[in-house]
């Protein structure tokens, strides 16, 4: 994977998904999204390895494997519901991009509560 691989694919869909939109709305859309798909597929052996690095790193620092996983995590929602929320704008649903990003939200705080509960423990106890 290079930047220039990436970069060529974006700009060639982007191109035809411009192009296609002037004359068939529906396959802009289709090109649009395959095209975020296939720029997933080209990072996501790069994003294994920053997960495994992360991992490591962890696990060498005895950090709590529960920290750790909400961590990675929060990384995995945040970046599918980002790619999620950008796709329904692009195909010109702002509302289910709203809807989709306060999803990830949720999700969000649902995995840091682990996280929350521990704190709170912890300054009970100090105190």
């Amino acid at each position: 994977m290079s930047i220039l691989q990436i970069t060529a694919i974006a700009l060639i869909g982007t191109v035809c998904a411009v192009v296609l939109k002037q004359q068939k709305s529906e396959f802009a859309l289709a090109v649009s999204l395959i095209t975020g798909f296939v720029l997933l597929l080209m990072i996501s052996d790069a994003l294994f390895n920053i997960l495994n690095t992360v991992r490591d790193m962890m696990s060498r620092l005895n950090i709590n494997q529960t920290y750790t996983s909400a961590v990675i995590k929060a990384l995995g929602i945040s970046y599918l519901t980002e790619f999620a929320s950008q796709s329904a704008k692009d195909a010109g649903q702002g509302a289910i991009a709203l809807k989709t990003e306060l999803a990830g939200r949720v999700c969000l705080l649902i995995i840091a509560m682990p996280v929350i509960i521990a704190m709170i423990n912890t300054i009970i106890e100090l105190i």
